[in-house]
C-alpha cells in the first residue's frame, strides 16, 4: 500500500492526514482516513532518528528537514509532522462541532470542484514533508452530514438533493470521533511522554468527556428518539472515550495522580457516567451496550484506586442515586457469555465493595447512606415483579454469584471462577441478606465439602512421585481462595458461625494442617478464617478440641489430647515467638487466636497444662528496644488479659516462678499499652480469693501501687490500680489491715487531688468506694 502511494503528495501519511483534517470532507471520508491511521500506528514505530535516503524497509512516516537535510522516520518522524501540523488542536476544533441529534444530510459537490485543494495535501519535499496550507475553515456549512446515520431513503423517505455550488463540510458524527479516540489512544501507547501534556493542553479529555450524555440519547419521545443504528454508533462513541480516558489515567505522570482526582471530584461528570448503566439490552443491540458497559467498568474500577477516600464522595452519590440500574446492568453482565464483559463488571463490584469499608458515607438529612445501607435496602420494583418488597439488591446479586460459583466449582483457578469467587466474597463480607441468602442456598456445607474435596487431591498428588509441584501450588492457592470465602461468610455472623460448627468446620481444617504450613499465605489466611470464627463464638472455640475419628467420624475428647485442632495452633505459637521473622503476621494471628480460644474453658486447659506459658518467663529483659521484642512482649501480655478473666488461668499464672516481678516491670515500661495490659493482669489476679495473701505478701507489688497513685501515670492505669485493691481488700479482713495502714493515706490524698469532673465520674465513684471499705 505504502509503495502503491508513492505517486500522491505526501505519500499515504500524507493523503490520510490530509483527508482526517480537510473540513469539506464528509464525517464518513474523515473517520475512514482516522481508521487507516489506527492500523498503520497500531505497532511499535522505529525510534531511530536519522536514516539514509536509499532506505527501503518500512519504518513508518518519512520526512525531511530541508534546513538541516536530515532525513526522520518513524516515531520521531511522526511526532515531528504532528506538531508542525498543529494535530491536537485540530482534533480540539473537530470535538467542538459534535452534532448529538441523528440527522442526515446529502451534500454535493460541483464536478469542477475537487474535494481537497491543492494547498492541502502534504508535500514531502517540504520542511519535515508537511505544507499547512490553507483550510477552509471560513466555510458555512448548507447541510450536516453524520456519515453513519441511516440514510433517509432506507427508513422510506426521499432525500431532498440540496443543489448549492458551494463547497460544504459535515457536522462530526459519532464514528468520527471514535476513530478519533482510537488514534489518540495509539498515540498514547507510542509517546506517552509526549503525547499526554498535549492533550492536557487543549483540554481535549474534558471536552470529550462532555460530550457523554445518556440523558438526551435515550430520549422516549418518539418524536426525538434516535434510531437504533445512531444509539449504537453513539455509545460506541462513550466506551471509546472512556477507553482513552483510562489510558491517560494510566499514562499520568503527574505527583499524586492530579488527572484522577480531578476526574473524580466532578458531580456532573460522575452521574452521567454512572448513568451509561441506564442503557438497557432491549433498546439497543448487545454489543453496543456491553462495549458501553466494559469501558465504564474499567474506568470506575481506576477511579476507585484514588488514595484520598473523600474525594470519591461524587462517585458514591452518584452510585447510591442509580444503584437499582448498576444492580440490573450487573445481573445481565453475570448472565452475558461475553467472558470479558463477565470478567470486568465482577472486578468492578469487588473494587466497590472492599472500598466501601472506607468510603465516606452521602448525607442525606439526619441519615447517611453508605454502599452497605444501599445493598441491604429493598428494590423499589413495579407491582409487576415477581420479587417481594423485601428483596434486596445483595440478596438478588447473592443468588446469581452463588450460581456461577457451583457452575465453576470444578474449575481449579479459572478467570471466571476467580472473578466470581472474588465478588461473592465481598459481597458476603458486606451485606447481611447476601449472607443470608447464601447460608440458605448452602454455601457453608458446599465450601466445607470443597475444603474435604482438596484435602483427597493434596493427599493423593503427595503419594504420587510423579506430581508436579505446579499442581500442588494450584491446589493450595484454590485451598486459601476458599479460606478467605469462608472467612467473610462467618465474619460477624452467629449464623453463619453456628452452620460451621454444625458442618465440623474445626475438624476439616485440622485435617488439612500439616499442608496449609507449607504456604505462608495458606497458613495465613487459613488463621484470618479462625480469628473470624472463633470471635465470640464459645462453641467455636470449644469444637477446636474435636478431632477426627479414623473413620472419619466426629469425637468429642473429654481430656486432653495432642491430636487436635486447639493443640495444633499453641504448638504454631511457641514455635513463631521463638523464630520471630521479620514478617510478624502469622506470629500475630496466632496470638490473636488463642486470645478468642481463651474465653473457652476446653481450650484454657490445653493453654495451661502444657509448657506453653514458659514462654512468657523467657521474654528478653524491658530495657532491650528491639521492635521485633516489644511486638512479642505486647502479644504475650495482651494474650495473659484475655487468660487471667478466668480463675483456673489466675492460680497457674501465679504459681509460675517470677510472673509477677515480669508483670510489676512490664508496668513501667514506656509503652503505655503495655503498662495497661500488665496492670490488668495483676488486677485480675487480685480477684481469686487464694492469690490475695501471695500478692500482699509481695514486697514490691504495693509500693508499685503507691507510686501509681502518687506520680503522674495515667488516669486509666490508675483506675485499673484502685480496683486491684478494691478486689485485695473484698472479703479480705488481714488484707483490709494491710491496704489501711500501707495505701489508705495515698488513697485520700489522691482523692484531694484529683479533678472533679464529669470526666472523673466513674473513677471518683470506685475510689469513695474503697476508701470507704479501707476506713471500716
Amino acid at each position: 500500500m505504502s509503495a502503491s502511494c508513492h505517486s500522491i503528495p505526501g505519500g499515504l501519511w500524507g493523503a490520510a492526514l490530509s483527508f482526517l483534517l480537510d473540513t469539506s470532507e464528509a464525517s464518513i471520508v474523515k473517520e475512514q482516513a482516522c481508521l487507516l491511521l489506527v492500523n498503520l500506528i497500531c505497532e511499535p514505530l522505529e525510534v531511530t532518528a536519522d536514516i539514509t535516503d536509499d532506505s527501503s524497509s518500512w519504518l513508518g512516516p518519512v520526512v525531511k528537514d530541508e534546513d538541516s537535510a536530515v532525513f526522520l522516520s518513524g516515531l520521531p518522524a511522526l511526532l515531528a509532522l504532528l506538531q508542525h501540523i498543529s494535530f491536537y488542536g485540530e482534533v480540539a476544533a473537530i470535538v467542538t462541532e459534535y452534532f448529538a441529534e441523528d440527522t442526515v444530510a446529502w451534500t454535493s459537490h460541483m464536478a469542477a470542484s475537487p474535494r481537497v485543494s491543492s494547498d492541502t495535501i502534504f508535500d514531502a519535499s517540504n520542511h519535515h514533508g508537511v505544507s499547512t496550507g490553507n483550510m477552509p475553515n471560513d466555510q458555512t456549512p448548507v447541510t450536516a452530514s453524520t456519515g453513519t446515520s441511516t440514510p433517509a431513503s432506507l427508513r422510506g423517505e426521499e432525500p431532498e438533493i440540496q443543489q448549492d455550488q458551494s463547497v460544504t463540510f459535515g457536522l462530526v458524527c459519532p464514528g468520527f470521533l471514535s476513530a478519533l479516540c482510537q488514534l489518540l489512544c495509539n498515540l498514547l501507547t507510542l509517546a506517552a511522554e509526549d503525547v499526554q501534556p498535549l492533550l492536557c493542553k487543549e483540554d481535549l479529555l474534558q471536552s470529550l468527556l462532555r460530550l457523554i450524555d445518556v440523558d438526551s440519547l435515550m430520549n422516549k419521545d418518539k418524536k426525538t428518539r434516535k434510531s437504533h443504528l445512531h444509539l449504537a454508533c453513539t455509545l460506541d462513541m462513550y466506551a471509546n472515550i472512556l477507553k482513552l480516558t483510562l489510558q491517560c489515567l494510566i499514562h499520568d505522570s503527574t505527583d499524586d495522580t492530579a488527572m484522577q482526582q480531578q476526574i473524580v471530584v466532578d458531580k456532573a461528570l460522575m452521574h452521567r457516567l454512572v448513568k451509561v448503566f441506564n442503557t438497557k439490552i432491549q433498546d439497543l443491540d448487545e454489543v453496543s451496550c456491553h462495549g458501553a458497559w466494559k469501558q465504564t467498568f474499567l474506568l470506575l474500577t481506576a477511579l476507585l484506586q484514588q488514595r484520598d477516600v473523600s474525594a470519591l464522595c461524587p462517585l458514591l452519590t452518584a452510585l447510591s442515586i442509580n444503584w437499582e440500574e448498576l444492580t440490573d446492568v450487573i445481573c445481565e453482565c453475570i448472565k452475558s457469555t461475553d467472558l470479558s464483559v463477565y470478567i470486568t463488571s465482577l472486578h468492578f463490584f469487588s473494587a466497590l465493595l472492599s472500598k466501601s469499608v472506607r468510603l465516606p458515607g452521602r448525607e442525606t438529612g439526619h441519615m447517611k447512606i453508605t454502599i452497605k445501607s444501599v445493598i441491604d435496602r429493598p428494590l423499589n420494583k413495579g407491582a409487576a415483579s415477581d420479587m417481594s418488597a423485601a428483596r434486596t439488591s445483595g440478596a438478588m446479586l447473592a443468588t446469581l454469584l452463588l450460581s456461577e460459583h457451583d457452575k465453576h466449582l470444578n474449575h481449579l483457578m479459572s478467570p471466571e471462577k476467580t472473578a466470581a469467587v472474588q465478588a461473592l466474597r465481598c459481597l458476603v463480607g458486606v451485606s447481611n441478606t447476601a449472607k443470608h441468602t447464601a447460608l440458605a442456598g448452602g454455601l457453608m456445607e458446599t465450601l466445607v465439602e470443597q475444603l474435604k474435596d482438596l484435602h483427597t487431591q493434596l493427599t493423593l498428588q503427595g503419594l504420587d512421585k510423579k506430581s508436579s509441584s505446579s499442581k500442588r501450588h494450584t491446589l493450595l492457592m484454590e485451598l486459601k481462595e476458599t479460606f478467605n470465602l469462608l472467612n467473610c461468610l462467618v465474619f460477624q455472623s452467629d449464623e453463619a458461625k453456628m452452620a460451621a460448627v454444625d458442618n465440623h468446620l474445626s475438624s476439616v481444617v485440622f485435617n488439612l494442617w500439616a499442608w496449609c504450613q507449607l504456604e505462608k499465605s495458606v497458613l495465613d489466611a487459613l488463621l484470618s478464617l479462625l480469628c473470624s470464627f472463633t470471635a465470640n463464638n464459645s462453641a467455636g472455640s470449644t469444637s477446636m478440641v474435636y478431632c477426627p475419628a479414623v473413620d472419619g467420624s466426629i469425637v468429642h475428647q473429654k481430656t486432653h489430647t495432642n491430636n487436635c485442632l486447639a493443640h495444633s495452633i499453641v504448638k504454631l505459637a511457641s514455635e513463631e515467638q521463638v523464630r520471630m521473622a521479620s514478617n510478624l503476621r502469622i506470629p500475630r494471628l496466632t496470638f490473636q487466636l488463642l486470645c478468642n480460644m481463651a474465653i473457652a474453658g476446653e481450650c484454657r486447659n490445653v493453654m495451661l497444662k502444657t509448657n506453653f506459658l514458659q514462654g512468657f518467663l523467657s521474654l528478653p529483659a524491658i530495657k532491650k528496644n528491639i521492635k521485633q521484642q516489644r511486638i512479642r512482649q505486647s502479644l504475650w501480655l495482651n494474650l495473659l488479659v484475655c487468660l487471667s478473666i478466668s480463675s483456673d488461668a489466675q492460680q497457674a499464672l501465679l504459681k509460675l516462678k517470677d510472673s509477677v516481678d515480669m508483670l510489676l516491670e512490664f508496668s513501667t515500661s514506656s509503652l503505655a499499652s503495655q503498662q495497661e495490659a500488665a496492670m490488668l493482669v495483676i488486677r485480675n489476679l487480685c480477684f481469686h480469693p487464694a492469690n490475695k495473701s501471695k500478692l500482699l505478701s509481695h514486697e514490691k507489688l504495693l509500693d508499685h501501687v503507691t507510686e501509681v497513685l502518687s506520680a503522674s501515670a495515667g488516669i486509666h492505669s490508675q483506675h485499673i490500680v484502685i480496683s486491684a485493691i478494691w478486689a485485695l481488700a473484698c472479703n479480705n479482713q488481714k488484707g483490709k489491715a494491710t491496704l489501711k495502714r500501707r495505701v489508705l493515706g495515698t488513697l485520700q490524698d489522691f482523692e484531694n487531688q484529683l479533678p472533679h469532673n464529669h470526666y472523673n465520674v466513674n473513677i471518683l465513684k470506685d475510689l469513695q468506694n474503697v476508701i470507704a471499705l479501707l476506713s471500716k
